[in-house]
């Protein structure tokens, strides 16, 4: 990260700001489909703010106020709602991610600044604008250390982690709200998936040909043909999204390994392996592991 900044401060301001946005999306997920990105930033706004300040028809913010708990009570609810809202996240931005292991960290990091901007969001507003008391942090951090060294704690402070957990909570909750209104979210990038789904469905087989001890039928060697087929087609159409440096570059390794795959394959005699099992092609057994996620 810090390679990164250092590089950033060398260069000239629209080119600082492109490889800003770029360092940022490692660490944040942002659509790659601009209209999503853009539609989405714009409505992701309005309807928090609508909801925060309790225009009619967008008060879900204060559907849960009146919920009365224990801080546990709460605790627990956030738990669990934040759970949901995380599942609900992963499955909007997942599409914009060609591999697992390079969504995880921006989708996370992402869901949580979304759960703590609209926790601190509601918390500020009702302070601000409501006039609910600003909590009594000296008395926070002392129950919190008496319940840490397992002392007895004060009526005051179970009242004041009782308004913390319900704010967590009714903050989850609203991000629950926007999550599921329908003008928010546009339908995730599909090519992504197709991809992902194609590879997936690939594998089994190609492990079967090359790394199994029975013998395989032509209908599957010409089912695996055309997965491959859809693999090159898929990874075409991928080069042309803004997606990350990383992903792209896996896009063509896997494009040139279905190809020379697919070419192996229709070389062979029909109704034999063709020594694919035996074989010890460099390339060929290269583009096996590349296919395979090795």
């Amino acid at each position: 990260m810090q390679d990164e900044l250092d590089t950033l401060l060398k260069c000239r301001p629209v080119p600082m700001l492109i490889k800003l946005i770029k360092c940022m999306r490692n660490w944040f997920w942002w659509p790659t489909v601009r209209t999503h990105a853009i539609a989405g930033g714009i409505a992701l706004v309005a309807v928090a703010i609508l909801g925060l300040f309790e225009v009619p028809r967008f008060t879900f913010f204060k559907d849960y106020t009146t919920l009365q708990l224990s801080a546990s009570g709460f605790l627990s609810l956030a738990f669990v709602v934040s759970a949901m809202n995380a599942c609900f996240f992963y499955l909007h931005a997942r599409g914009d991610y060609l591999r697992m292991r390079n969504a995880l960290r921006p989708i996370l990091m992402s869901f949580a600044a979304l759960s703590l901007l609209f926790t601190a969001g509601w918390a500020i507003t009702h302070c601000a604008f409501k006039g609910a008391p600003v909590p009594d942090f000296h008395t926070l951090v002392d129950g919190g250390l008496d319940w840490l060294h397992a002392r007895q704690v004060s009526a005051a402070t179970v009242h004041e982690w009782t308004r913390v957990f319900r704010v967590l909570f009714i903050g989850e909750a609203g991000l629950t709200a926007v999550l599921l209104f329908s003008g928010l979210w546009k339908a995730p990038p599909q090519d992504t998936l197709d991809f992902a789904g194609t590879m997936s469905r690939a594998q089994p087989l190609i492990r079967r040909i090359f790394r199994g001890q029975t013998d395989v039928s032509d209908i599957e060697f010409e089912r695996l043909e055309v997965l491959l087929k859809g693999l090159v087609d898929s990874a075409a159409k991928l080069l042309v999204r803004e997606l990350r440096d990383d992903d792209l570059d896996f896009a063509r390794k896997v494009s040139k390994a279905a190809g020379l795959l697919d070419g192996v394959l229709k070389a062979r005699p029909k109704g034999t392996l063709g020594g694919l099992r035996d074989s010890d092609n460099v390339d060929l057994l290269s583009a096996v592991k590349v296919l395979l996620g090795e």
